[in-house]
């Protein structure tokens, strides 16, 4: 599928300085795509790490949602992030000052206009990554997944914010996806921490920290 909408892209000319719709769309289904190959790959790689271990899923159901609606609203932050980068790329801004104003106006081009789902989404991808990281922290889990989310998160706050104040140079901006890219990795697997894992071990480190630290 990630093949087949790189395709498209390529075969409609949706590259170099179209604005379609349609580039917008193919564009979003691509990076979604993307995502999705790496959360199978790293779920697989994930579970094929235990070993002998047996793999159960010890999440209970209301945690089993908010793992599944937090992954999708990550993907959807990935998403919209390409394409503000998309908008900023076919209408760079003159200053910041100038950037604010046309995310603003009604004159703008959809998809300068459309700049702002980023950010929004970000706080509502945020909120589950918290929710996450606070999980992880509370003896949930044992890895070093959440301190590597924890990083990779205040990295790309970082990047995001010196990327809008540099006005989206493209050098910043591929290191800012490459980063969305580890950081995406890091999220699936901590989830994949919390979903599955050796329900026996988990049980354990729950009800008795102490000896569980000491095995």
């Amino acid at each position: 599928m990630r093949r087949f909408s790189c395709a498209l892209l390529v075969k409609f000319n949706y590259v170099a300085k179209d604005t379609s719709v349609a580039r917008a769309v193919f564009l979003s289904m691509h990076f979604a795509n993307t995502l999705l190959l790496l959360a199978c790959l790293a779920s697989t790689a994930y579970l094929l790490s235990l070993g002998s271990q047996k793999s159960a899923v010890v999440a209970k159901p209301g945690e089993m949602m908010w793992i599944g609606a937090g992954l999708f609203a990550a993907m959807i932050m990935g998403v919209t992030g390409s394409l503000a980068a998309l908008g900023d790329t076919l209408f760079p801004a003159a200053s910041l000052r100038s950037a604010f104003i046309q995310d603003l106006s009604s004159s703008s081009y959809y998809l300068v206009r459309l700049r702002w789902m980023h950010p929004l989404a970000a706080i509502a991808g945020g909120l589950y990554i918290f929710w996450l990281i606070r999980n992880s922290f509370a003896g949930r889990t044992r890895s070093a997944l959440p301190l590597l989310v924890t990083t990779l998160l205040v990295v790309q706050i970082a990047l995001g914010a010196t990327n809008v104040l540099l006005l989206a140079p493209v050098w910043l901006q591929l290191i800012h996806l490459f980063v969305a890219d580890l950081f995406w990795i890091s999220l699936v697997l901590a989830s994949a921490d919390l979903l599955f894992g050796d329900a026996s071990a988990r049980r354990l480190t729950m009800d008795h920290p102490a000896e569980a630290h000491a095995v």
